[in-house]
């Protein structure tokens, strides 16, 4: 399919561009294209097309900084998505800078018990424990899974995965019989779940 206007190749998403390749005019490119964006970004990563995904989100990042603003919640997500492919490449100094950004952004936007702000918490934990940080990243988590559970419930998939990556760091340090509790607890809590949804 022909492009005009810098919308030439079906699988480059232009941050200014509609599916169908039109121009958008100023102001709606975030609405539709962020989620087409996303779904490019998925594939590339799974074909492991990492730095072309980077490459993408980066152009997303900047058409959302241009439209919405560099502390607009949206943004600040994409900002986290950014930073997750930059650390799926390996590239943990430059997820955790970018994680942060995000973090103090959303805690500031949303505030620090919003469910997007403990994904960021989460998220910047990782990388903190990609790098070996594991003291600052079982704090992260701690803090992570507390405002989970406080605002989702204790058996969220959200407060779930912080309970798994807090036992993952915990062991990581040494701290078996912590980790394996929190492991438990995570797996009895997930099955309950699953019992009650067969129901």
């Amino acid at each position: 399919m022909s492009r005009e206007n810098g919308c030439t190749d079906p699988w480059h998403v232009n941050s200014f561009c509609s599916v169908d390749g039109t121009p958008l005019p100023s102001g709606n490119s975030h609405r539709i294209n962020e989620p087409n964006t996303a779904h490019s970004t998925e594939v590339l990563q799974d074909q492991g097309k990492h730095e072309q995904a980077e490459q993408l989100h980066r152009r997303a990042l900047a058409g959302l900084e241009k439209e919405l603003g560099e502390s607009h919640p949206s943004t600040l997500t994409s900002v986290n998505s950014l930073a997750g492919v930059l650390q799926d490449q390996g590239k943990y100094k430059q997820a955790e800078q970018l994680h942060r950004r995000a973090m103090a952004g959303l805690e500031k936007e949303l505030g620090e018990s919003h469910p997007s702000t403990l994904t960021s918490v989460n998220n910047l934990a990782m990388a903190l424990q990609g790098q070996g940080k594991y003291k600052q990243a079982e704090q992260l988590y701690q803090q992570a899974l507390a405002g989970s559970k406080k605002e989702l419930g204790e058996s969220h998939s959200s407060t779930l995965l912080s309970m798994s990556n807090l036992a993952l760091v915990l062991q990581y340090q040494g701290k078996y019989e912590q980790a394996e509790q929190l492991r438990q607890r995570a797996l009895a809590l997930a099955g309950r779940d699953i019992e009650a949804a067969m129901c």
